[in-house]
């Protein structure tokens, strides 16, 4: 075939095949810039949730909870742990999702939004995920997220802008992540909600940007793009050498809308952005619940590859002509032997280029200087293939590996850094930054001297000296960013990489630890040395320690009681039904306290007041209870004359006024309660004036004493005799008969039972107990008024005029008698005195 007829042929073949060939790495290139968009956002996802989750176990955060402190406190709290953390909002909200405390000034009646990753915090389980919200679900975790979510098209830019711009308005995407706070009996169940916004979120983006798409990266020093769209709009954006971007509100191509937001796949395609054709690849973006949410995206301008394809293309073809025009004049006949043994090459070549690594020639019949080429290519494509595997697998292990450590590293609880033999840092977990209040470029540029006081400058080397294999272990001071200091337990270790030496030093705050160390030896002091008893028991009441005041009060060493149960078995029976009474009420209420008689070991009862409380453990199950008793003996003794002065009347020692009331009271209950009637009776003694005229008072005094005690021989034990004054006496009956007549009969006899009593002669002993004092000999009688009451129908100051009515008609008739006072109560009976 003449040559005119065969380049042109060659030269398109060339021109088809590679081109082909050229846009197949070009296309693996944005799948692996799109890869590594979404692999960003999963690190940052990955971050948020460990951020968040470490914060809801916060023991100062769950300490406000549980104090019940003012929302401005809690506010603040949330607020500095937010920037502390590079949060954009921190929300406490309670198991219903109420807002109990914000870091972005949430109003106090605001309710989460539903959403997937809030309803796994309020299960238990902490969760992440990128969730779409409309604007009142954006208010509910910042006032201002509503703003700062408005994204508008640029119709310049956007290939197909949105009709409905208050749509674009209205939505927002976060990173938003949650976790349950600990459980507390001191406090209802809360979630810790918190992340980040993406729209317009320049620093994410841009940084997401210069991961993919280092500087110097890309050919002839253009621009790689990413990207976040909220369904079809871009809601953050970023380019080089554009910040801020002006992007925000571009639309994406409708086929990548159609490819990934439709069907979830990959895809990649020619978007123009500010007149310049990026070759863009687009990836969904799913929520908690599996719905496909947005896309991230990821590109740079393909007018460079296309240069350089079409540069190589071009030294192809004049080379290829060049050969075919020597081949055509100098190898004219063995023309097509050659070509086919290049096709073969070429072949081999393309489907080695296209990733088959199998591809080989092979060996051929005769041994010349093709076959040796054919056998050197053969060599050459084994060694790559080789050499390929060896590496892949090496980067493999090595990222493996890096990530491992570089996970283990980044989620240490403690703070974690590595230092050079001068003591610089070199690099710090995000742990070291949060301890010393310092941001990660603050971290990276301190010098172990500035936070630590066991150092002076320069004396790291020293430290480095004292360094062996076991490493070293001290508590030392730390100094904050903002002067304040903690005690933190550090432990240090060399490593050794080529010729250089570092060390890995890991610190804890132990200020907690410390304090809790001190309580613990205050509350053993103060439980040894308190002045009241103090007992402690297992669920069971089986007696796990005591204190010294219990020894000394019950007269038990701690080795007679513990294991034994509580309450002791002379104790319990002398309290019956103290055991039933005190676990009853423990079902109800977490606290009991009494009065009991308790029994010391030599057998001695003593009054005791009794306290016992319920300790409960995380699951709400009863696990102790704390006993506190003392001795009330002295107490008890004050009490009773106390209450024996103020009920009782100081010279006869019967009821005074006030007792009187108490028990009239009680009477009428029973009267309501049992269908009986009651009486009240007024005493007044004749000739007593007589008496203290003659004798003195003194002997009045003998004379109301003798009488208080014949009146109280003649009483049942439901009545009662009082004194009101000077010689004035008032008895209560209860219990009499339920029918009037019986009860009047009743009472009469009753009260002519105490008449005849009063009516027999006095013999008084000035000095009593002296048998050789002078005797007085008195003979006096009673004016005895009478009165029925049945239940509350009149009160006692209504009885007792009633009844003093009736005693001075006794009076009026010559005393020493009995009179009742009926009214119209009882028909068949009338009033008269005898």
């Amino acid at each position: 075939m003449p040559l005119v007829v065969v380049f042109p042929l060659v030269i398109g073949v060339v021109l088809v095949a590679g081109g082909q060939r050229a846009d197949a790495p070009i296309a693996a290139q944005v799948r692996g810039n799109l890869a590594g968009a979404r692999n960003y956002l999963d690190v940052i996802k990955t971050d948020t949730l460990l951020r968040v989750t470490d914060l809801s176990r916060s023991e100062h955060l769950t300490a406000l909870l549980r104090s019940g402190a003012p929302r401005s406190t809690l506010d603040q709290a949330l607020a500095v742990a937010a920037r502390g953390s590079g949060l954009d909002y921190l929300v406490v909200a309670s198991a219903d999702g109420q807002v109990l405390g914000s870091s972005s000034g949430i109003a106090a009646f605001r309710v989460l939004p539903d959403s997937h990753v809030i309803r796994q915090a309020q299960l238990g389980l902490s969760s992440v995920g990128v969730e779409r919200f409309d604007p009142e679900g954006l208010r509910s975790f910042s006032p201002r997220f509503a703003e700062l979510a408005r994204v508008g098209p640029d119709a310049g830019l956007a290939q197909h802008p949105p009709d409905d711009d208050s749509a674009l308005e209205a939505r927002g995407l976060l990173i938003n992540a949650a976790a349950h706070l600990p459980l507390s009996i001191k406090a209802d169940d809360a979630i810790l909600v918190g992340g980040i916004i993406l729209n317009n979120n320049s620093a994410l983006i841009g940084h997401m940007r210069e991961v993919i798409f280092p500087v110097g990266s890309l050919p002839e020093d253009t621009e790689g793009m990413t990207a976040i769209y909220l369904d079809s709009t871009g809601i953050a954006v970023s380019r080089q050498r554009h910040v801020p971007s002006p992007l925000t509100g571009i639309g994406a191509p409708s086929g990548a809308l159609d490819g990934v937001t439709a069907s979830g796949g990959v895809w990649l395609g020619a978007q123009p952005v500010s007149g310049v054709s990026y070759l863009m690849g687009f990836a969904p973006l799913f929520n908690g619940d599996g719905e496909r949410i947005g896309m991230v995206a990821a590109g740079f301008p393909d007018a460079p590859y296309q240069r350089q394809t079409w540069s190589v293309l071009a030294m192809v073809i004049a080379l290829m002509g060049l050969s075919l025009a020597l081949i055509s004049v100098v190898f004219l006949r063995a023309g097509q032997w050659m070509t086919g043994v290049l096709n073969g090459v070429s072949m081999v070549m393309t489907r080695f280029l296209q990733g088959d690594r199998n591809a080989r020639v092979g060996p051929r019949k005769h041994r010349d200087a093709v076959a040796s080429l054919t056998r050197g290519l053969d060599t050459l494509l084994d060694t790559i293939t080789r050499q390929e595997l060896a590496q892949q697998q090496a980067q493999k292990a090595i990222s493996d590996e890096a990530s491992r450590w570089r996970a283990l590293f980044l989620q240490e609880r403690d703070a974690v850094v590595v230092l050079d033999d001068q003591g610089r840092v070199l690099e710090a977990n995000p742990q070291f930054g949060r301890m010393l209040g310092h941001d990660a470029g603050d971290s990276c540029r301190l010098q172990v001297s500035e936070w630590d006081e066991r150092f002076a400058p320069g004396d790291f080397a020293r430290l480095i000296g004292q360094l062996d294999r076991e490493g070293l272990e001290f508590e030392t001071t730390h100094r904050r960013k903002d002067g304040t200091r903690y005690t933190a337990e550090v432990s240090v270790s060399l490593a050794h990489w080529s010729d250089k030496t570092f060390v890995m030093m890991s610190m804890r705050d132990i200020t907690a630890r410390r304090e809790s160390e001190r309580q613990l030896r205050l509350a053993a002091n103060v439980f040894d040395h308190t002045s009241e008893a103090i007992l402690v028991t297992d669920a069971d009441r089986r007696v796990l320690n005591v204190n010294l005041a219990f020894e000394r009060v019950t007269g038990y060493v701690r080795e007679d009681v513990i294991g034994n149960l509580f309450p002791t078995a002379g104790t319990a029976e002398r309290n019956p039904g103290l055991v039933v009474e005190l676990l009853k009420t423990l079902e109800c209420s977490a606290a009991w306290s009494g009065e009991i008689i308790a029994v010391r070991k030599n057998g001695e009862t003593y009054p005791a007041r009794l306290n016992v409380s319920m300790v409960r453990d995380e699951r709400g199950q009863l696990s102790h209870l704390v006993v506190l008793f003392s001795d009330i003996t002295i107490e008890a003794g004050h009490r009773q004359r106390l209450e024996q002065f103020a009920l009782y009347d100081s010279l006869t020692q019967v009821p005074n006024r006030r007792l009187l009331a108490e028990r009239f009271r009680l009477a009428q209950s029973t009267s309501v309660r049992a269908g009986q009637y009651g009486a009240l009776m007024m005493l007044d003694l004749d000739r007593f004036k007589s008496l203290n005229d003659v004798h003195g008072h003194a002997a009045g005094d003998l004379l109301l004493i003798e009488v208080a005690q014949r009146i109280k021989r003649c009483l049942r034990e439901t009545d009662t005799v009082a004194r009101l004054g000077g010689d004035e006496f008032v008895i209560l009956l209860s219990g009499l008969s339920a029918k009037g007549g019986v009860a009047q009969s009743d009472a009469r006899a009753f009260a002519e039972k105490v008449r005849v009593a009063l009516d027999q002669p006095y013999l008084l002993r000035e000095v009593p107990g002296i048998e050789s004092g002078r005797v007085i000999e008195h003979r006096g009688s009673a004016s005895i008024g009478v009165v029925l009451f049945w239940g509350n129908e009149e009160t006692l100051e209504q009885l007792l005029a009633k009844a003093d009515e009736a005693m001075f008609l006794v009076k009026s008739h010559g005393r020493n008698g009995v009179c009742f006072r009926d009214g119209e109560r009882w028909p068949d009976r009338s009033a008269g005195c005898e």
